[in-house]
């Protein structure tokens, strides 16, 4: 895809389709994930909220088939998102058990943005193991927002290869791990 699709992509998520994401960060998660996208065959999110970030990988990645987890999900039943994307209205860790037999993880990205404390984003990374496993908030370390700390771990062990964002203002930021197991 050009570089001007993944803009406007980027761009239309976040201001009619009302991602959280800054636009720098976000133009740059989505250039790569375009650059992988090949490699793919499912792409699972946990923690759809409005749906603005489902929408953007699907347009993304439109030969990918999607799982999208979120526990209020129901608002999301719709024409905008493509056909035959498996909509699971559960919480991330009592979905992960049901949808395990519909993905591959070595050909599969999750991107991980729902509940953010510790230990919930840590065990969403251990039922859904995957080849990558993307990180939201990863800077933002504000009182109830674990994901740096988990994020840091992984980074001790060399497993981050990519990661977007303002570090030092501790504005949000987008990380990728690469699974070890799947390299």
């Amino acid at each position: 895809m050009t570089d001007r699709f993944v803009a406007h992509i980027t761009k239309q998520a976040i201001k009619e389709r009302k991602a959280h994401q800054v636009y720098k960060e976000y133009l740059e998660f989505l250039s790569w994930l375009d650059s992988v996208s090949e490699e793919l065959e499912y792409i699972i999110e946990l923690g759809v909220d409005r749906g603005g970030n489902l929408w953007a990988m699907q347009q993304i990645a439109p030969h990918v088939s999607f799982i999208a987890v979120d526990s209020n999900i129901g608002k999301l039943y719709s024409e905008d998102y493509k056909q035959g994307t498996v909509f699971v209205n559960e919480k991330s860790a009592d979905a992960a058990l049901k949808i395990k037999k519909l993905y591959v993880p070595e050909k599969t990205l999750v991107f991980i943005d729902a509940c953010h404390h510790y230990k919930f984003a840590k065990k969403d990374s251990q039922l859904y193991a995957s080849k990558y496993q993307v990180f939201h908030d990863i800077y933002d370390d504000k009182k109830d927002n674990r994901i740096p700390k988990l994020f840091n771990e992984f980074k001790d062990k060399k497993e981050i290869i990519k990661e977007w964002g303002d570090k030092e203002n501790h504005i949000v930021g987008i990380g990728v791990r690469l699974d070890p197991t799947y390299k």
